[in-house]
This record gives structure tokens, sequence and C-alpha cells, in this order.
């Protein structure tokens, strides 16, 4: 271990000693930060992943995609890519920030693509998903799904431009002698519902621990103003809700935030890439996705309720014992999911 990685992990473990004692001695910020998160969560975060998630790897694990390799010569031509990875640069927008690190983790694995050039293509396949961006920041954070389609427009053009300044050479395929497992349409439901469980419910528990996160340093911002601009980068959904400009959010959104990094860096487990890099390119990404949105905003001017006071909390919970239960039944099913093992049977799988 090099000097550099020995002091990360110094002060890695004074911030959460730092944090622990927060806990102990203001715990009242962290309950209501908690059930903040989780409503957070139940209202917009689990209805806008959940179903397209499930989607994007029900059609992922579709072996029907293979009759699609015809397609090569255009996506070769316009995106230097064949039609196998370009379905995942493709379904990476569709189904949101945990997809793209999770579909090029299965493909490594499957020696489908080198984990070297999987690597290369998360510096553009992560982004945010439609179902977040119109639905969740544009009707339900911003109340302007006309704001919402314009974030995702600005978002789509600058992952597309990410993608060739990133790594601007031809990604191929690499040919796998290994015969793909034959999923039949209720077994691929199955995982595909399973799997998307699990990864909006990781995003759920990273919303909720940086949602704690992000309440003591608003707290701590009350004497230490710099501390606010700290807190919209932790996690992007709640730095989306503390702040109502559309410049910021665009930004945020190409950014990601550091919960959705570690999600990444969690799911990615078989992708090798460069961790200042990937840093360099989320920021690069927010930047670019800013002067689209600018501009797009320019010639289809929007007005945005910027006083809106966001979600309301005070009439969905009554103790603090409603929150810590809920936290821990969220961790319990997800524990549950990762040490699943699934006999391809649809009834012994459901149970």
């Amino acid at each position: 271990m090099n000097r550099f990685s020995r002091f990360i992990n110094y002060i890695t473990v004074l911030l959460v000693v730092f944090y622990s004692i927060l806990l102990i001695s203001n715990p009242q910020i962290c309950k209501e930060a908690t059930i903040k998160s989780i409503l957070l969560c139940g209202r917009v975060i689990i209805p806008s992943f959940l179903p397209f998630i499930a989607c994007v790897l029900f059609i992922s694990n579709s072996n029907s995609l293979n009759g699609l390799n015809f397609l090569n010569p255009i996506t070769l031509k316009i995106f230097k890519l064949d039609t196998e990875n370009f379905l995942i640069f493709l379904l990476s927008f569709i189904g949101g920030y945990p997809i793209g690190a999770k579909l090029l983790s299965n493909a490594v694995e499957n020696k489908k693509i080198s984990a070297e050039n999987a690597g290369k293509m998360l510096l553009y396949c992560t982004n945010a998903g439609p179902a977040f961006i119109v639905s969740a920041v544009g009707s339900e954070i911003l109340h302007s799904q006309k704001a919402g389609v314009i974030l995702l427009i600005s978002h789509i053009l600058s992952g597309v431009i990410i993608r060739f300044i990133a790594f601007p050479l031809t990604v191929s395929a690499k040919q796998n002698n290994q015969k793909p497992i034959d999923l039949n349409l209720a077994d691929n439901f199955v995982l595909s519902v399973a799997e998307a469980s699990k990864s909006v419910l990781s995003i759920c528990v990273y919303v909720i621990l940086f949602g704690g996160i992000n309440a003591y340093i608003l707290y701590l911002a009350k004497r230490i103003e710099f501390l606010k601009v700290i807190s919209l980068f932790l996690e992007v959904t709640n730095g989306i809700t503390l702040t109502k400009n559309i410049y910021m959010i665009s930004f945020l959104l190409g950014f990601g935030g550091i919960a959705v990094w570690c999600q990444i860096m969690s799911i990615a487990k078989n992708v090798k890439f460069s961790f200042f890099k990937f840093a360099f390119f989320r920021v690069l990404q927010g930047a670019i996705s800013v002067f689209i949105t600018f501009t797009l905003l320019k010639i289809f001017p929007v007005t945005i309720n910027t006083l809106s006071e966001g979600i309301k909390t005070e009439y969905f919970y009554s103790s603090f014992a409603v929150a810590i239960s809920t936290s821990l039944m969220v961790l319990v099913f997800i524990i549950s999911l990762q040490t699943k093992k699934y006999t391809g049977k649809l009834l012994d799988d459901m149970i």
C-alpha cells in the first residue's frame, strides 16, 4: 500500500469516527434525515427506477439481441461501437446510473469484452435514466416536465460527446466460444426483477446513508458556510432537492455524485478503470451538459417554481422506530438478495 492510499485510509477512518460522534451527540438530525430519505426513495426513486431497470435487464438477458448483429456496419460507422457494445451504451441511458457498470461487468465476466475496454466504456456509460430525469427531477422536484425533457436531452447529448472524447477508437466485442445461457421468459423475468430489486435497493441505501451525512453537513454549515457546497456533490438525489437551479441540476446529473460513484465501484468489480480519469470525465460531462442546457433554454424558455417545497414528510411518520425498522428491513432484503442462489425454477426462485 503506497503513502497516498494509506493517507486516504486514515482520513476515512477519522471521518467515520467524527460522524459517529455526531450521531451520538445529536441523533435527532439523523432521525429526520432518515425519514425524509426513506420517503424520497418510496415516492421518487423506486417508482422511477425499478420498472426501467427491470425492463433493461430483461432485454439484456434475452438472447434475441444476438440477432441484431446485422446493425454492426451502422453502429461501427456512427458510434465506433459494435452492436453488442452499442446496446450497453444505449441501455446505460435507459436504465440509469448503475446499469451501465453492471452490464459492462457482466460482459467482462462472460468474456465478451476486455476489462480494459470495459473501463474505457465506463467513462461514457455512467448516465442517468429518462425515468429519473423526466419523472423524478422534472415532474416531482421541479414540477415541470418540460424542464425534465430539456435536462434529458442535455444529458444524452453530453454523454454522446463524452463517448468520442473519452475513447475515440473502435470498440468491438471479444470472440466468446462459451455457449450463452438460454433462459426462458419466466426465468428471465424472475432474474431480471430480482437483479433490478438489488440495484434499486442499493441506490436507496446510499440515498438514506448520504441523506444523513448531508443533514449533518448542513447542520455544521450554519457555522462553516462552505460545507453547503460539499453537500450538493455527495448524493445526486439529495443534492438536486437542495437546489432548484436548473444549471446546477444539469451538472449534478452528469457528475453523478459520490454515492453513485460508490455504487459503480462496488458493481463494476470486473472492470479496470482509473478513478481519477473517471472523476475527471464526470466533471466534464456535467460541464458539457450545463452548456447544452443553457443553449436549449435560450431556444425553449421554461418557467420553474423555485419556491416549491418539495416532498413533505411530516404527515407520514410518527416515531424514530419507524425509520429504524424500515432501514433494517431494507438492509436485510439486500443481504437476502445477494446471498440467494437462483435455481432456474420459477416457483423456487420466488420463495
